[in-house]
């Protein structure tokens, strides 16, 4: 979880010579996340902009060119269940629109209420999590194709 709290971070990655033995897939597929999405890598941060329920859940918004992705990493021994508060006037996301919210991390959709894939903005603002002890999420948060049909 440490280094990926790192890579996420923004800058260079650091690491102990030899640290990442018994852990290259892990390594690999952080950087690989970290690489593949512009707003972890370019993008602009911001540390408390998304608040958590849970003092042992951080948080980082890393937002660029109007997409916004939201790094959520679990320091806790224990499962956590948790909400994020998610500024959504801020990310200029419309309380009527529908938006997916992609897992990158763990290659899944969130399911909004009633099972379904797409969230209203207004869900977004206080979005409903579970996360394993010491797990990461990488939460990518995109306006719904379901959205340009209506127009």
């Amino acid at each position: 979880a440490l280094f990926a709290l790192c890579a996420f971070m923004g800058g260079p990655v650091h690491n102990y010579v030899g640290g990442e033995r018994g852990s290259e897939d892990f390594y690999r597929k952080v950087l690989d996340i970290r690489n593949s999405i512009p707003e972890l890598t370019i993008g602009e941060w911001n540390y408390t902009a998304i608040k958590s329920t849970d003092d042992m859940i951080f948080t980082i918004l890393r937002s660029y060119n109007g997409n916004h992705t939201i790094v959520v990493i679990n320091f806790n021994p224990k499962q956590a269940d948790f909400r994020l508060q998610i500024p959504i006037e801020d990310l200029n996301l419309n309380e009527e629109l529908n938006y997916t919210v992609y897992d990158a991390f763990n290659n899944t959709f969130l399911k909004g209420p009633n099972g379904r894939m797409n969230f209203k903005g207004r869900e977004i603002s206080n979005l409903k999590m579970r996360m394993n002890p010491y797990s990461i999420a990488v939460l990518q948060i995109r306006e719904a194709e379901s959205n340009a049909k209506k127009e």
